[in-house]
């Protein structure tokens, strides 16, 4: 069966090996995911109307600080992006560092194979 296994323990016995494998967990799809929505909620906005980044930005900033860290600490790329939007620096750098920091958020989120499925 190919896709992702929701074994709890992440291990599954392979019958034709004769030994013991780990499934992805689901929870790291789940991070994946969660990271990869945020990215596509971040430029769909872009896409549609930047001046709503603005919006959010100054919104999160009139947070209190508890809830501002908190926040930016579960979603620091996304975080950092916003912020990057809101710097004078060139449009051409803005989207580049914040390209950098999708793929970059993304490439370190993806569920990859243990040392153990790798063999």
């Amino acid at each position: 069966m190919h896709g992702v296994h929701l074994d709890l323990d992440a291990t599954r016995h392979d019958a034709q090996h004769g030994q013991a494998s780990e499934a992805q967990p689901i929870g790291a799809w789940i991070a994946f995911g969660a990271m990869a929505l945020m990215w596509l909620a971040f430029w769909a906005v872009l896409l549609i109307d930047h001046g709503w980044i603005a919006d959010i930005w100054e919104t999160f900033r009139a947070w209190p600080l508890l809830a501002r860290a908190i926040l930016t600490l579960l979603l620091l790329p996304g975080v950092i992006g916003a912020w990057v939007w809101q710097t004078d620096w060139p449009l051409v750098v803005r989207l580049v560092i914040d390209a950098g920091l999708t793929l970059a958020t993304l490439a370190a989120f993806y569920p990859r194979p243990t040392e153990r499925n790798a063999r």
